[in-house]
């Protein structure tokens, strides 16, 4: 696995932190801290692009990772 969309150096499927992070100021005019995690990195970065095709993909990969998983630990 080459990891998630954009992101090789980024293996975790289910949580990621956000790509693209979006200005915030608090009340006095100070940058807030824009340092969040978001469920479905790979997923939730191609859907916010209108990328459907890659979103399928990264879809398809949860899947076929979270399939494994089950796999592995009903045994």
């Amino acid at each position: 696995m080459s990891g998630t969309l954009d992101r090789p150096w980024n293996r975790n499927v289910l949580f990621g932190r956000q790509l693209k992070f979006p200005l915030r100021f608090d009340d006095n005019g100070e940058l807030k801290d824009n340092y969040q995690y978001t469920t479905f990195p790979g997923v939730r970065d191609a859907l916010e692009r209108g990328d459907w095709a890659n979103a399928q993909s990264q879809l398809d990969m949860v899947t076929d990772l979270l399939d494994q998983c089950i796999k592995y630990f009903m045994i």
